[in-house]
């Protein structure tokens, strides 16, 4: 089972790894441009990479197809100012993408004169309050058994049950 899972886990990250035009859209990459390139060197790659991914040219090649596609995408950003401008600023060409990967952390948090402080907290906690309440909670737990009966009523209660069989013996 556990190896049908590391399996399972090993095909997922391989699948994934190579699906990076998810993880961004560049069009000079696309277009084999450097960034910054006038719109006449734009407008001139454009033409020779249209030319050859044409899909008329590429009939039934689905990969001609999406690079043309891409190549397409990436002229319209390119070509259109307010496109390129906010790839250029923001890295999309929509702009200011509303959903970004942050941590909601309160301020001093993240201020560098409190780090020290917040370290030394958190191993205070880490190395000396977690393991005391643990060993606290455990030596209380230590003393009872199931039913929540205390391990020195349990002993008593089999001695004095040991000593009514003992006297019971005798008669």
């Amino acid at each position: 089972m556990t190896l049908a899972l590391w399996s399972l886990l090993a095909f997922t990250v391989s699948t994934m790894k190579g699906n990076t035009e998810i993880a961004s859209f560049d069009p000079y990459k696309i277009l084999e441009l450097d960034v910054g390139s006038e719109m006449s060197e734009i407008k001139k790659q454009y033409r020779k990479l249209s030319l050859k991914y044409h899909p008329d040219r590429n009939i039934g090649d689905p990969i001609a197809e999406d690079m043309f596609v891409k190549i397409s995408k990436a002229h319209d950003v390119l070509t259109d100012d307010e496109a390129r401008e906010n790839y250029e600023k923001y890295g999309n060409p929509d702009g200011r993408q509303a959903m970004q990967l942050s941590i909601g952390l309160p301020t001093f948090l993240l201020d560098k004169e409190n780090h020290a402080i917040i370290l030394l907290v958190y191993l205070i906690c880490l190395v000396i309050l977690i393991p005391t309440v643990v060993g606290l909670w455990w030596t209380y737990k230590s003393k009872y058994g199931e039913g929540d009966v205390m391990a020195n009523t349990y002993k008593t209660y089999v001695s004095l049950l040991s000593i009514y069989y003992s006297f019971q013996r005798l008669r």
